[in-house]
């Protein structure tokens, strides 16, 4: 299941997606979202990883959240998130590797843990 809340300008924790990550828990269907900025002229603010995806996390601690695009500009934020929720991963797809965020380059370096799909 893919939900972008910056389509609608939505936060992730707003309790009109928990319906949708509770069917996500019952089907075993993991669950992608965008975070980080957004490409298109709107607010970035619903790819914010923490608080709003945090709030997901805690609350759904049985749904596998895929998060797209690596974060930036809150890769610190998404690399807190991978470490503290053994449930969560990051997508790179959209990044040729070259371009990723450094600080992200590092941390899938020298995290032997690094749960991050590509």
């Amino acid at each position: 299941m893919r939900i972008v809340p910056w389509l609608w300008d939505l936060l992730p924790n707003d309790r009109r997606y928990y319906p949708v990550y509770a069917a996500c828990v019952e089907a075993g269907v993991p669950f992608c979202t965008q975070i980080g900025h957004t490409g298109p002229l709107r607010r970035s603010e619903p790819g914010r990883p923490i608080p709003y995806l945090e709030d997901v996390l805690l609350d759904f601690p049985e749904l596998v959240v895929v998060g797209g695009y690596v974060g930036f500009p809150w890769v610190d934020e998404v690399i807190t998130l991978v470490h503290k929720f053994p449930n969560f991963y990051v997508d790179t797809s959209a990044y040729a590797l070259h371009r990723l965020p450094p600080d992200f380059t590092h941390f899938m370096k020298t995290n032997g843990r690094t749960r991050v799909s590509r």
